[in-house]
C-alpha cells in the first residue's frame, strides 16, 4: 500500500539539535539482534558524531547475547523484536518501558547471474514461489511469517516440499552456496550479500513486518545517557537513517517527521500560555479544540492520558499510546486523497472518532444483522460454496452463506452484494469499481491489525479493527470533519 510522507527532516540539520557531550562521556554498549543490527549501527554511528559519546554496537562474537544478558554482562541497552522482551521484562533484565523504534518485512534473492522473476506484484511473487525448485527461509526473526504469506496466497500444499528452513547461516549466503534457488529473508539481512542478487521487498500488500524496541538494562550504570540514545532512537532523524538501512521507522517516527501546521478552522491562534511537550503536535495547534475532540472521541477526561496539574509529564502510559495512534491516524490518512492537512489540522476522512465511536475499546464486532428485503421476508442466506477470483482472502475463506465474511461486510456496511459486485455479472467479474476498492479497505485493515501484536492476517485470527469497526452500518465513516452537530446553544 502506497504511503507518503508529508516531508522529510533533512539529517544534516536536524542532528545539530543533539548537544555534544564531553570526550569523557559514558561509553554505551547495546546488544543487538541481527535484524537489527545494519539499522542500529548507522543510528549509533550518527549519535556517536552529533554528541561525542561512543556507542558500542554488540553483535557476534564468542559469547552469545542471550548469556551475555542472563550473566548480567556488563551493558547498557537491548535491541530485539518485540516479543523477545517478555522474558526480559519477566526476569528483571530491562528496566521498562520498552520503546519501539524500527520495523522491516522481508525481501527476495536469487544467485547471482540466475534468471530473475518479477516478484514486485502479488501474482508475480506467487508464481515465482511457484516455480522455484527450492525456496528457503529463517525460522526466526520474520521467517515464521512466510508460512502464513503462503497459506494466504493459497499455495501452501503446491509448495511446502521444496520449502528448506536455514540455519547456521543467512538466506541468501545459502542462496550463493547453491543450498536453496531463491531465498526470503528481512530486507535489511538478505543483502547486500556476495554472490547473490537482491530482487527486492515483497509486494506492499503481503508485507508483514517485523517490530523491533529498545529497552534499558537492567545493569546500565549510565541510565540517562541510554534513555538519551532512545530519545534519538525514536526522533524524526532517525527515520532516514532507518531507510538507509531498509529498514522503517515505527508509526512514532514517521508521525513525527511531519512538518508543523498554521491553525485553522478560525477559532484563533496559539493559547496565551502555550503547550509544553508537544512531540507531535504543532507549537500553534489549537490545543483545547483539539483535546475536546479526542476527549469526545473516546469518552474520556483529560486525566484519562495525562497527570492531574502537570499535563506536560509523560509518566502515564496512555499519553504515549494516544502519541502512537495519531502517527497510525496520520498513516492511515494518506489511504483517502480526499484528506487535507497533517492530522489533527484540516479534512480527514478517519480520525479517533471514526473507530471509538465514544469508547476506549473500539468494537469490532456488528450489533446487528443487515437483511435485504428479500432476507425481511423469508429468503434464507445465500448457500455456502467455495470462493472464486479470491485475489486477497485465503483459498479456504468461508465467503457465501450464514455466518460468512461477506455477511461481515453486509453487517459492516449495511449494503447487499450487489453493491461491489452486480454488473449483471457473476459475482468472480472484477467489472464494478467497488470491489477493487473493497480489496483496499481488507488491505487498510490488515495494515492498521498490523500495528498491534498478536493479531492475525485479516480475516484471520484476532483482529483488533474490522469494517465494521469504522463503518457502523454506514457506506462512508463518520469523523469529527464529516459529522453532524447540532447548532451552538443560544446565549
Amino acid at each position: 500500500m502506497k504511503r507518503t510522507l508529508v516531508a522529510m527532516v533533512t539529517l544534516v540539520g536536524a542532528l545539530t539539535a543533539w548537544t555534544t557531550t564531553s570526550a569523557q562521556a559514558p561509553e554505551l554498549t547495546i546488544i543487538v539482534s541481527q535484524g537489527a543490527v545494519s539499522g542500529v549501527r548507522d543510528l549509533a554511528t550518527s549519535y556517536e558524531k552529533a554528541t561525542g559519546r561512543k556507542v558500542v554496537v554488540d553483535f557476534g562474537g564468542p559469547v552469545p547475547a542471550n548469556q551475555k544478558i542472563q550473566n548480567d554482562a556488563p551493558g547498557d541497552l537491548i535491541v530485539d523484536f518485540i516479543p523477545a522482551f517478555d522474558n526480559l521484562i519477566k526476569n528483571a533484565k530491562v528496566i521498562g518501558p520498552v520503546v519501539e523504534f524500527a520495523r522491516a518485512g522481508n525481501g527476495v534473492a536469487v544467485k547471482a547471474g540466475a534468471p530473475k522473476p518479477d516478484i514486485s506484484t502479488v501474482e508475480g511473487f506467487k508464481q515465482a514461489m511457484l516455480n522455484a525448485k527450492s525456496i528457503g527461509h529463517s525460522n526466526g526473526g520474520t521467517g515464521p511469517y512466510n508460512t502464513r504469506l503462503f497459506q494466504r496466497l493459497g499455495i501452501y500444499d503446491q509448495i511446502k516440499d521444496k520449502v528448506h528452513i536455514v540455519m547456521g547461516k543467512l538466506v541468501a549466503q545459502a542462496v550463493a552456496d547453491g543450498d536453496v534457488e531463491i531465498g526470503i529473508q528481512q530486507t535489511n539481512v538478505i543483502q547486500p550479500v556476495a554472490g547473490t542478487t537482491y530482487l527486492g521487498p515483497l509486494p506492499a500488500e503481503l508485507i508483514e513486518y517485523g517490530h523491533f524496541g529498545v529497552a534499558v538494562r537492567n545493569v546500565s550504570k549510565n541510565e540517562a545517557a541510554a534513555r538519551d540514545l532512545i530519545k534519538f532512537m525514536t526522533s524524526p532523524e532517525a527515520a532516514p537513517l532507518l531507510r538507509k538501512s531498509t529498514m522503517e521507522p515505527s508509526l512514532a517516527v514517521v508521525a513525527a517527521v511531519a512538518p508543523p501546521q498554521q491553525a485553522s478552522g478560525g477559532r484563533g491562534a496559539a493559547p496565551a500560555n502555550p503547550p509544553k511537550n508537544l512531540k507531535l503536535l504543532a507549537a500553534n495547534t489549537d490545543i483545547r479544540f483539539v483535546m475536546q475532540g479526542f476527549n469526545e472521541a473516546l469518552g474520556v477526561q483529560c486525566t484519562y492520558c495525562h497527570v492531574q496539574g502537570n499535563f506536560a509529564a509523560d509518566t502515564n502510559p496512555k499519553k504515549e499510546i494516544a502519541r502512537k495512534m495519531i502517527g497510525m491516524v496520520r498513516l492511515v490518512d494518506t489511504s483517502f486523497p480526499s484528506s487535507a492537512g497533517v492530522f489533527p489540522d484540516g479534512y480527514h476522512e478517519v480520525d479517533c472518532s471514526t473507530c471509538h465511536r465514544g469508547n476506549v475499546k473500539p468494537e469490532t464486532v456488528a450489533s446487528r444483522k443487515f437483511y435485504n428485503r428479500g432476507n425481511s421476508l423469508g429468503d434464507p442466506p445465500p448457500a455456502q460454496r467455495p470462493g472464486v477470483s479470491l485475489k486477497l482472502l485465503p483459498p479456504d475463506t468461508h465467503v457465501h452463506g450464514a455466518d460468512s465474511l461477506m455477511g461481515e461486510f453486509r453487517d459492516a456496511l449495511s449494503v447487499d452484494c450487489n453493491y461491489c459486485h452486480g454488473g449483471g455479472k457473476p459475482q468472480e467479474w472484477d467489472l464494478n469499481p467497488r470491489k477493487d476498492i473493497a480489496r483496499k479497505m481488507i488491505l487498510l485493515v490488515r495494515q492498521i491489525n498490523e500495528q498491534f501484536p498478536g493479531t492475525g492476517v485479516f480475516p484471520v485470527g484476532e483482529q483488533k479493527v474490522t469494517c465494521w469497526t469504522c463503518h457502523r452500518g454506514d457506506t462512508h465513516p463518520v469523523s469529527l470533519s464529516n459529522k453532524r452537530y447540532d447548532p451552538p446553544a443560544a446565549k
